[in-house]
């Protein structure tokens, strides 16, 4: 709520205030005062953020699939184990949807060991690329084609996704 409230009262300054602690170039202003909702002014935040300083690439991994795979890792675990369980994935080339589902059970829980939780993360993440690839054939821009809503749904139907790492 403090986040919400924070941006609707920037949202309603005007850029040439000189209380504006922001020094420089300001933030692109929005000069409607039409009332916001607290998604549209987040969306809105993001949205300028992105814009003035591009991407920040603070999640690992190279690729929508590695992330998909990093989300699901890093429940209940440090970085550095889930970092560690996908550097073992990828050194093992199982960071393909197809490979990875090729795993026997006892391999790919070998393999993600070091996040903690194995066998459940093993079952999980099994869930979620066959989900994938049955949905998707295994190609992330078909499934970022989808709505934002349709597929978050779907996520969380899954088992072992939460709102968390379906966002």
């Amino acid at each position: 709520q403090r986040a919400v409230d924070a941006l609707r009262f920037w949202n309603h300054r005007t850029v040439d205030e000189p209380s504006r602690p922001i020094t420089g170039r300001a933030l692109v202003h929005i000069s409607s005062h039409a009332p916001m909702t607290a998604a549209s002014l987040l969306l809105d935040a993001y949205d300028r953020l992105l814009a003035r300083y591009g991407p920040q690439r603070w999640w690992p991994g190279d690729s929508p699939f590695e992330v998909m795979i990093g989300a699901l890792l890093v429940q209940n675990t440090k970085w550095k184990n889930d970092g560690k369980a996908s550097d073992t994935l990828g050194e093992s080339a199982a960071l393909d949807p197809n490979r990875l589902l090729a795993l026997v059970p006892e391999e790919l829980e070998e393999l993600i060991r070091p996040a903690g939780y194995y066998r459940v993360k093993a079952r999980r993440l099994r869930n979620l690329v066959s989900w994938f690839v049955e949905r998707y054939d295994g190609w992330s821009d078909a499934m970022f084609a989808d709505s934002l809503a349709t597929l978050r749904g779907e996520l969380l139907a899954l088992n072992g996704i939460g709102p968390e790492t379906a966002d």
